[in-house]
């Protein structure tokens, strides 16, 4: 019985931090910021740096949330500077921590512009209105109008930090 109890008794805390209530919800404002490092992929751009902020609205279904969002922000990568916009969405669960993944859709603009992608994963701790974590995305950027099988796209990594508000 001691066995069981001390196997049941952690799993359970884990389940609560996850999970949280299992009603649905009101959904929330989101605005958030994050800040990250651009490590490109190809020999042509340098490690640069990147900044976004997003403006979107979390639906609660239970432990899950979906975040539909506008996102805009800078990026530099050595000698290239851009900035963009776009649309996209995180989906996620938990209560206390919220693994989740996310993607986005745009454009971009300045030294090189094009159609712009980013996707990747987050991990956030939200206590009350407030998160705070830290993401890793992949980003590519089609700089002419054939596309990213002419090889002429910039592709990165973004490893970084984000808060923001739910209200």
């Amino acid at each position: 019985m001691r066995n069981l109890l001390a196997c049941l008794v952690p799993a359970a805390i884990a389940a609560s931090l996850f999970l949280g209530t299992s009603s649905a919800r009101a959904g929330e404002v989101a605005l958030g910021a994050g800040v990250g490092v651009a490590l490109p992929l190809q020999n042509t751009f340098k490690a640069g740096v990147d900044v976004d902020g997003l403006l979107g609205y979390r639906l609660h279904v239970g432990p899950f949330f979906l975040q539909p969002e506008a996102v805009g922000g800078y990026r530099n990568l050595g000698d290239a500077s851009l900035g963009r916009f776009g649309a996209g969405a995180h989906f996620g669960f938990g209560h206390l921590v919220q693994p989740q993944v996310y993607a986005h859709v745009g454009a971009a603009f300045g030294d090189v512009s094009g159609f712009n992608f980013d996707g990747g994963g987050a991990l956030d701790l939200k206590v009350s209105v407030v998160y705070v974590g830290v993401h890793a995305g992949f980003d590519i950027l089609s700089n002419s109008a054939v596309g990213p099988a002419s090889g002429n796209s910039i592709q990165w990594l973004d490893l970084g930090l984000h808060a923001g508000l739910l209200l």
